[in-house]
């Protein structure tokens, strides 16, 4: 005979086991609400955490975020400064590569004989360049990635080897 609910089934000769309804099967005891209560405790304390997390960040961001008009010259002033150091560093690149350019050795690699020739001393001023890119002070540490050795006709003879 099956046990149903609500009766008591012998196990053992000294021990009994009670099968109550809404019980889910737990032998040790009622220890459910004790589990709603440990949930209950910890979801406050989440939401506590959480609200003051929030009090914190916006009391501390609220004075940078509600001035519109400070945060645009804010912005402004840093576009205008970055454009600045740009243009400055373009313009001592341009003076560099000018300088490199009108030297007598710069046109050399392009008058030698064969292509294979032409190709070779073109290489080899493009590594010189860019040991001397690497070099210069008056590039301020920003080597260029590739240094390439064109013609008028715009036919690269050499380049550097590292990529």
């Amino acid at each position: 005979m099956r046990p149903g609910y609500g009766t008591t089934v012998e196990v053992a000769p000294t021990y009994e086991v009670s099968i109550k309804p809404g019980s889910h099967g737990d032998v040790v005891g009622e220890d459910i609400p004790m589990r709603w209560k440990i949930i209950a405790v910890n979801t406050v304390i989440v939401a506590l955490v959480g609200l003051l997390s929030y009090a914190l960040l916006r009391a501390s961001l609220g004075d940078v975020a509600s001035d519109r008009a400070e945060l645009k010259s804010d912005a402004e002033r840093s576009l205008a400064a970055a454009n600045a150091k740009l243009e400055l560093d373009g313009l001592r690149t341009e003076r560099w590569l000018a300088a490199m350019a009108n030297d007598k050795g710069a046109r050399e690699p392009l008058k030698a004989g064969t292509p294979s020739a032409r190709s070779e001393e073109a290489t080899d001023l493009a590594n010189k360049i860019l040991s001397a890119a690497v070099g210069s002070p008056a590039l301020s540490k920003m080597a260029p990635a590739l240094v390439a050795v064109v013609d008028a006709s715009v036919w690269c003879w050499g380049a550097t080897e590292r990529t």
